[in-house]
């Protein structure tokens, strides 16, 4: 992340905690979220899009990305309907 977008976020929090604690606009804090949260985007495909571009030189990058987003959960337990099924 950049330091923009890391500027952003700070400001979202805070406006948020402006929201919460103090007669501040709704409005204003749900553009705020909403601007951070277009930001994140951009951000993450920029991420993406990096990685793509220079897969041939960082491979292990590239891979380390990949297999944080194939991670499934190893064990799901059965849905019972009743007593003894």
């Amino acid at each position: 992340m950049n330091v923009q977008l890391l500027s952003e976020l700070k400001h979202k929090k805070e406006a948020y905690r402006r929201w919460k604690w103090r007669p501040a606009t709704w409005k204003e804090n749900k553009d705020i979220a909403c601007i951070c949260r277009n930001e994140v985007r951009k951000a993450k495909v920029h991420l993406e899009l990096k990685l793509v571009w220079e897969v041939k030189g960082n491979r292990e990058g590239f891979c380390k990305y990949i297999d944080s987003k194939r991670k499934a959960k190893e064990h799901v337990d059965f849905l019972l309907s009743g007593p003894g099924d």
